[in-house]
């Protein structure tokens, strides 16, 4: 079973995942825009995000 198999049906672990992708293009935004410690933030904020919802499927 692949990983697309596996997942395609959990919709919390898609929109995270569509959200964080999102995320991660709008802190490249604000880092060419020289907003540096703006975008680590928001993108150790994305990472803890993520940390979440992974322990909350256990």
């Amino acid at each position: 079973m692949t990983f697309n198999e596996r997942y395609k049906n959990n919709v919390l672990l898609l929109k995270t995942f569509e959200i964080s992708l999102k995320i991660m293009d709008y802190t490249e935004i604000l880092q060419e825009n020289r907003k540096y410690v703006l975008a680590n933030q928001i993108l150790i904020r994305n990472i803890n995000w993520g940390q979440f919802k992974r322990s909350s499927e256990c």
